[in-house]
């Protein structure tokens, strides 16, 4: 390849095609989101044996790969809706008896991110992992 290329000679077409080829994507931090709560987690309260759907959120049309790290299985999520600011991938998770734990990873160029229950990091730290813990229920009085 030609580094010492002569823009000026260039059409506005190459222009434009080699800026976009170079230009790093930026991710909004900010838009990335998940929780335990009924919006993002269907059952938020599993039981054993079910199969729970897990959702991320993004700002709309952000980035290029989410992926839901489950007890070390990484699976790519599906983006199944859209709104006017945001993209919401989906993921399943088959629930055993036992505690599963996971985590996000947000891709775009060359930029990965992680996501688990304190937000986004860009090194992996599983004591901040969800947990699914089949069979758990919030008591009444905790509800609020």
């Amino acid at each position: 390849m030609d580094f010492n290329v002569d823009f000026s000679k260039l059409s506005q077409y190459e222009k434009v095609n080699s800026y976009i080829e170079h230009i790093a994507p930026i991710i909004n931090l900010d838009a990335l989101f998940s929780d335990g709560t009924e919006l993002f987690r269907r059952p938020a309260e599993p039981m054993i044996g079910d199969t729970v759907a897990i959702r991320f959120r993004t700002a709309k049309e952000n980035v290029e790969h989410v992926y839901l790290i489950a007890s070390d299985c990484r699976t790519e999520m599906n983006k199944v809706d859209s709104d006017y600011l945001f993209d919401y991938y989906e993921g399943k998770i088959q629930l055993g008896d036992s505690c599963v734990t996971y985590y996000f990873e947000v891709n775009s160029g060359n930029f990965t991110f992680f996501y688990n229950s304190i937000g986004v990091i860009s090194e992996i730290n599983h004591s901040y992992d969800f947990k699914l813990m089949p069979g758990f229920t919030t008591p009444d009085w905790a509800k609020g």
